[in-house]
C-alpha cells in the first residue's frame, strides 16, 4: 500500500513539474481606462508617487504596513517601499523611466526575490481625455510553481487594476473639474 501511495505521490510530482516546463515562463495583466482629463493633468497622478497613493487600490488592504517614501517622491528613482512587519511581505516601487507626459516605467521588488515591470502609458482620447494603460509583466524563468501562479495572475490582479483606474479617474476628474 505505502508503495502505491509513493508512486502515486511521484507520479503526480512528475506531472506538475512537466506541465510547468511548458507554461508561459512571463505572465502580464493590463487595464485601461478613458479620463475626461488631459494627459497633462493625469501624468503627476501617477508620476508622484505621493499623488499616487491617494488612488492606489492596495492602500485600503494594507492597515498595519509602514511606508517609506524617498525625497525626491517622483521622478527617475523615487521609490515607495513598505513592510507590514510579516516576513516576505514587503517590497518597493522604484520609477525608472518618466517622459512626460505620456508614459511611466516603474519597477516593483515584492517578497525577496519577485520582480515586475509596471508601465503606465498615457493617450490623448477625444477632446480633451486620456486614455490610461497600466501595465503589469514579470518573467517567472524556472520557477514552475511562479508558471502556474502566472495563469491566475490576471483574475488576481486585474480587479485591483480595475479599482485603481477608476478612483484615478475619479480623482483627476474632481481636480480638473475645481482647476
Amino acid at each position: 500500500m505505502i508503495r502505491v501511495l509513493f508512486k502515486l505521490l511521484l507520479l503526480v510530482a512528475v506531472l506538475f513539474v512537466g506541465i510547468g516546463l511548458f507554461l508561459p515562463d512571463r505572465a502580464r495583466v493590463e487595464r485601461e481606462i478613458l479620463i475626461d482629463t488631459p494627459p497633462e493633468q493625469v501624468y503627476p497622478l501617477i508620476a508622484d508617487l505621493r499623488q499616487f497613493q491617494r488612488w492606489s487600490p492596495w492602500r485600503r488592504h494594507v492597515a498595519d504596513t509602514r511606508f517609506h517614501l524617498s525625497e525626491p517622491a517622483s521622478g527617475p528613482g523615487a521609490a515607495l517601499s513598505w513592510d507590514s512587519g510579516e516576513e516576505g511581505t514587503g517590497g518597493s516601487m522604484t520609477i525608472e523611466e518618466t517622459q512626460p507626459p505620456r508614459r511611466i516605467v516603474m519597477r516593483l521588488r515584492f517578497g525577496q526575490d519577485r520582480e515586475a515591470r509596471i508601465e503606465f502609458l498615457i493617450e490623448p482620447a477625444g477632446t480633451g481625455g486620456s486614455r490610461v494603460r497600466w501595465r503589469f509583466d514579470t518573467a517567472f524563468g524556472h520557477d514552475i510553481f511562479g508558471r502556474y501562479v502566472g495563469l491566475m495572475l490576471d483574475g488576481m490582479l486585474g480587479p485591483d487594476y480595475e479599482t485603481g483606474l477608476r478612483d484615478l479617474k475619479r480623482l483627476a476628474e474632481e481636480k480638473h473639474d475645481n482647476d
